[in-house]
């Protein structure tokens, strides 16, 4: 697991063992904790812990976006002429 944790922008091999140590064993468990959690680990301020969790987040998100949908097509204005003169009736 330590090796996901890598995958996060700052994160080394002693970072990763050391959010290990906390608990905090994968990226999704470091996207999910709060600021305080990821500080009390060895090495890191509330700045980097809000860095290195924003990240794992932003590393989630992409990872897991779902796919859009195709937008809908656009109303033309002979449609909307017609269903106004079909409701003044």
């Amino acid at each position: 697991m330590a090796r996901e944790l890598e995958e996060i922008p700052g994160v080394g091999p002693a970072t990763a063992g050391a959010l290990t140590g906390q608990g905090l064993g994968s990226v999704k468990k470091v996207a999910r904790a709060k600021v305080k959690q990821v500080a009390a680990t060895p090495g890191f301020g509330e700045i980097r812990a809000r860095r290195v969790r924003d990240a794992a987040r932003h590393l989630g998100s992409v990872a897991s976006k779902p796919k859009k949908k195709a937008p809908k097509a656009k109303k033309t204005k002979a449609k909307v002429k017609a269903k106004k003169k079909k409701s003044k009736r």
